[in-house]
């Protein structure tokens, strides 16, 4: 990666003038990205994918069967790049990111519905128990 005014190619420096630099701003562009961009390694999103795809096989295979499929074609294809890819770079890993965050978003999701379902059915036997109380209250009065 490269900040500045690059050397290549040379004839095109000398004809507008102009000598290879780097500005004060590029240097603290780089050093920012250095120090608090950690969003671009790949190997961050293939562990969420790998753990999403644990987490459904764990909660029950034949309910997300869908999302396990596409949760091993994101990891297919970036596994497909490792043995032949040419370099090491971000943008070949872009489907298996996409299907990472997808399937975190559905495992949040279902964890966040199934706690509000479990709450409603605590609420609900909890309303069903007052009210039983209640009756029995006014049966022995």
């Amino acid at each position: 990666m490269f900040f500045g005014i690059s050397a290549e190619p040379a004839e095109m420096l000398e004809e507008i003038g102009m000598e290879p630099s780097i500005s004060w701003r590029a240097q603290k562009l780089h050093e920012v990205s250095l120090k608090f961009v950690s969003l671009f390694p790949p190997y961050i999103y293939l562990a969420i994918s790998i753990s999403v795809l644990l987490i459904l096989i764990y909660q029950g295979w034949r309910n997300s069967a869908h999302m396990i499929l596409i949760q091993l074609a994101g990891l297919s294809y970036a596994a497909s790049y490792f043995v032949v890819g040419i370099s090491c770079d971000f943008r070949y890993t872009y489907f298996a990111i996409l299907v990472s965050l997808f399937g975190l978003a559905r495992v949040t999701i279902r964890s966040i519905c199934d706690e509000k379902q479990k709450l409603a059915r605590c609420l609900g036997q909890g309303k069903k128990t007052a009210l039983r109380f209640n009756r029995s209250l006014q049966h022995h009065s």
